[in-house]
């Protein structure tokens, strides 16, 4: 007997490319929370404490001597401020390197995946032209994504972090504050979990600088892939994460077709989750011939349907579903219990790069299986 979930589900290239790559959207979100991690351990292990540890002795140093020097004090703060200036440029430069060595493997990843899909979707080889990794992830550090480039992103972290530090600071200062109290402001209290403090405003930056940049990154590969085979590709369709986080513009572009040169491209916004997915050419325009009647309607070049996330994931197998929310969430989200923002929230299981990969290999293979 048929699986209900999959009654409404059509068969044609194009949604199925879609589904596939919903799917994929959400390994990638457990992805983004892996290299957020990454860089979170990276700030936390050995870059905030030196730069708390180099600020707290030349504080000590000023407040010892007083504040009410004039001239003398004024020099001192300003001392401060360049070595704090000196210090946040490289954080900067730090979890900037931290994010970008990954880029060619991410790239090679994404490019690999999509032609993957594209292939066993049309269900014969497909002769594909792939950009160079390299070339691409070369490019994904220089051009610009949500209104900036990759440089610029990290030089409003920098400064960022400096006016926060310097204010802190200053305020201090000027209430009369001791060390330990400038550091609070600084670090953050230990009971609220360090998170009131300016060194959280920069961990919750560079969090929406790496998913920003992992999104564009992987939207940007598969972007550059179809370009280079634009004889075979109809347009590109905005697909977005339909729940009660998504933006406005994302919502109001969510399913809109574009040509492979035109239109906007994701990241609309920082933390932006949309992506684009790849509309092929109906067979006849692909100069396919001798197909049976069913390949004929499988390769009819119809751009999918615009689908929510929840209503992709209730026609899901089980298998799928437990990847996505885990077996509890499963039975509450199929019971209509669960409130389908739950499932894309940041609590999402991390994934490296290669978790990610043997996740996409095995998942399409399982939903067969639960077919």
């Amino acid at each position: 007997m048929a699986d209900p979930r999959f009654e409404d589900l059509t068969l044609n290239v194009n949604d199925q490319i879609q589904d596939r790559t919903i799917r994929h959207m959400i390994f990638l979100e457990r992805f983004k929370n892996s290299e957020v991690i990454k860089i979170r351990e990276l700030l936390n292990s050995d870059i905030l404490p030196s730069i708390r540890d180099k600020i707290e002795k030349r504080l000590d140093k000023i407040l010892e001597r007083g504040t009410d020097l004039g001239p003398v004090t004024t020099k001192r703060l300003k001392e401060l401020e360049k070595e704090i200036a000196k210090l946040s440029k490289e954080l900067s430069l730090t979890v900037k390197a931290g994010l970008v060595n990954g880029f060619v493997d991410l790239t090679r990843s994404e490019l690999d995946w999509q032609v993957d899909v594209i292939k066993q979707e049309l269900g014969f080889d497909l002769d594909l032209v792939v950009p160079n990794p390299r070339s691409v992830a070369a490019l994904i550090k220089t051009t610009s994504f949500a209104g900036s480039t990759l440089d610029q992103w990290f030089d409003t972290l920098d400064r960022a972090t400096q006016r926060g530090i310097m204010t802190a600071v200053n305020r201090g200062i000027v209430e009369g504050e001791t060390v330990p109290q400038i550091m609070r402001r600084i670090r953050g209290s230990k009971d609220l979990k360090y998170t009131d403090g300016v060194f959280e405003t920069t961990r919750r930056q560079a969090e929406t600088i790496t998913r920003s940049a992992v999104n564009y990154a992987t939207n940007q590969a598969r972007i550059e892939l179809f370009k280079e085979n634009e004889d075979i590709i109809e347009g590109l369709q905005w697909t977005a994460t339909l729940d009660s986080r998504t933006s406005l513009i994302c919502a109001g572009l969510d399913g809109k077709v574009f040509d492979i040169d035109k239109g906007p491209r994701p990241p609309a916004h920082p933390n932006c989750r949309s992506t684009m997915t790849v509309v092929l050419k109906d067979y006849k325009k692909l100069g396919l011939k001798n197909l049976t009647k069913g390949q004929r309607a499988s390769i009819n070049g119809q751009v999918p349907a615009s689908t929510t996330y929840g209503e992709w994931l209730k026609k899901q197998p089980l298998s799928v579903q437990y990847e996505v929310l885990g077996k509890t969430r499963t039975k509450l989200f199929n019971e209509g219990k669960l409130d389908i923002s739950k499932f894309t929230s940041s609590d999402l299981s991390p994934l490296n790069l290669d978790q990610l990969m043997l996740l996409e290999k095995n998942a399409f293979k399982r939903a067969k299986v639960d077919l």
